[in-house]
C-alpha cells in the first residue's frame, strides 16, 4: 500500500463527503494499481477532530499518508500526482492548493519545507502564494514520520499543532516539490 488518504466526517455532511469520495474513486480507477491507495473514513460520530485524526492515522497501512477535509475537493490528478512523487522516496510532498471564502475571492496557499514559519502576505494577489505553510495534515508525509506525532484531542488548532510537532522534529527533509494545484479548499464562514 503506497498512499492512506484519511478522512474525517459527520453523518450531516454526507453529502459533501459523498462528492469527495465520487472524485477521489474516479481517479483510483485510473491507476494501474489500484491497490496502491486506500481511503479511510472515521466511524466516530461526535468526539474531538484532533481525537479522530489519531484514530485515522493508526488505522493508515499506506507508506505515506495525507488527511482531506470531506468538504473540500481535490484537483483532477491528485492522486496521480502524489503517487508519482512517491517514486521518488521523498519525506513529504509539497501542496498547492486554492482556497475559497463562501465560494469566492480565491488565494493560493502553499505547504513545503522551505517555509520555516505560517506566513500570510497580505498584498499577495492571485495566483500569488498568499499563505506560506510548513507541511501540515493534508499534506503527503511519510507515514513513519506521520505516525511518531499525535493531534491534541481538541476541534480547534489540532492541525497546526500537528504540524507544529513535526517541523520542529526537523525530520522532514527531502521533499518533492508541486508547483501545481492539488487541493481545493472550501473555508465557509459559520458552519
Amino acid at each position: 500500500m503506497k498512499l492512506s488518504i484519511l478522512i474525517p466526517t459527520i453523518a450531516k455532511r454526507r453529502l459533501l463527503l459523498d462528492n469527495l469520495l465520487t472524485e477521489l474513486n474516479e481517479q483510483i480507477k485510473g491507476i494501474v494499481d489500484v491497490s496502491s491507495v486506500e481511503i479511510i473514513i472515521d466511524k466516530i460520530e461526535v468526539e474531538p477532530i484532533g481525537k479522530k485524526r489519531n484514530e485515522l492515522l493508526r488505522e493508515a497501512k499506506g507508506e505515506y499518508v495525507c488527511f482531506f477535509d470531506d468538504d473540500d475537493l481535490p484537483s483532477n490528478d491528485y492522486i496521480e500526482t502524489l503517487l508519482k512523487a512517491i517514486e521518488t522516496k521523498p519525506d513529504c510532498v509539497s501542496l498547492r492548493g486554492i482556497m475559497t471564502t463562501n465560494g469566492s475571492n480565491p488565494e493560493i496557499f502553499e505547504h513545503s519545507i522551505r517555509y520555516k514559519k505560517y506566513k500570510t502576505n497580505e498584498k499577495a494577489k492571485y495566483p500569488e502564494v498568499k499563505y506560506e505553510r510548513y507541511p501540515n495534515h493534508i499534506s503527503c508525509i511519510k507515514s513513519s514520520i506521520a505516525k511518531q506525532f499525535k493531534f491534541p484531542e481538541i476541534n480547534h488548532g489540532d492541525d497546526t499543532d500537528f504540524a507544529t510537532q513535526i517541523f520542529k522534529s526537523g525530520l522532514l527533509k527531502k521533499e518533492f516539490y508541486v508547483d501545481s494545484v492539488l487541493y481545493y479548499y472550501k473555508y465557509i464562514t459559520n458552519k
